[in-house]
């Protein structure tokens, strides 16, 4: 991922046909780098779609007959792709020895928080009631969208993936959070001002608040499936991850700090030894041993 400080000023939140020019440059700039990411694990990309949405079954060489975890990446709600993000999905379903099912979730300002939410739990319930031992993985944003979702769907009285890992959560699009400010000249990879801010705008535009767009708000009880958060020591969005334990802590979560690392470095740079030693904690979690 590029470093914020060399990134363009975002388009203005609802001006659709910027955001479109990015997404497509983001792809095209993804696509050397994800196959060298499958050239390198040996995985194999199928296409499928799940309760309306497409998504690609990453499968690695060594996946055997382990259950599939499902995949949501990150991108601010506004970029990249479930094809874009090989870089990360790929290298993870190796590492994990499982397939990935990487859902392809409707991007902002396309679509915003209240479609994208009930859309992405539609099609982790059609998972789930193939392999209800699907764990589900959600990067930075995805992380706010794995927790929005498995929420929309205990509303809606579905059963939830059996253990959600929540790799650099973005759970409050506010600027509400103490490390937005403190962090904001320790954190390489994200930046509030103004990137975050105006795709936060392009998600959910006033409704900073509603607990489907930053589901910090949201009222968790017993009923919230296991959930590992893994955070870096430098990023802007470690209060997400320290408030989100203290409010999870009741259904068994688990946080996972790592000193002196960065946003999303479980996905940014897989082959690290720090990040080979969070997804072998990963893999323990999700196979119920961690």
């Amino acid at each position: 991922m590029q470093p914020h400080a060399e990134r363009a000023p975002p388009p203005a939140a609802d001006d659709i046909a910027g955001w479109r020019a990015v997404q497509a440059d983001i792809e095209e700039r993804a696509r050397m780098h994800c196959e060298i990411a499958l050239k390198q694990t040996g995985a194999s990309v199928h296409e499928r779609i799940y309760a309306g949405m497409k998504a690609l079954l990453i499968a690695p060489p060594n996946a055997g007959d382990a259950a599939p975890a499902i995949f949501l990446h990150g991108g601010a709600y506004t970029t990249f792709s479930a094809h874009s993000s090989l870089f990360a999905s790929a290298p993870m379903a190796l590492a994990l020895e499982r397939p990935l099912i990487s859902l392809d979730y409707p991007l902002a300002p396309q679509a915003s928080f209240r479609t994208i939410v009930p859309v992405t739990a539609a099609a982790i319930e059609a998972i789930c009631a193939e392999t209800p031992i699907a764990a589900l993985i959600g990067d930075s944003a995805g992380g706010g969208l794995a927790l929005a979702s498995t929420q929309h769907g205990l509303q809606s009285h579905k059963s939830p993936p059996p253990r959600l890992v929540l790799i650099s959560p973005w759970a409050d699009l506010s600027a509400n959070s103490d490390t937005h400010r403190t962090h904001a000249h320790r954190d390489p990879i994200l930046a509030y001002e103004p990137g975050l801010r105006v795709a936060a705008e392009a998600y959910a535009g006033a409704e900073f608040a509603h607990p489907d767009a930053s589901p910090i708000h949201a009222i968790f009880d017993l009923r919230f499936p296991p959930a590992l958060l893994l955070c870096g020591s430098e990023e802007i969005l470690l209060s997400d991850a320290l408030r989100l334990h203290e409010r999870l802590k009741s259904s068994g979560a688990e946080l996972a700090l790592h000193e002196g690392l960065f946003h999303s470095f479980v996905t940014i740079a897989p082959h690290a030894p720090e990040s080979r030693a969070a997804l072998a904690h990963i893999r323990r979690f999700i196979d119920g041993a961690g």
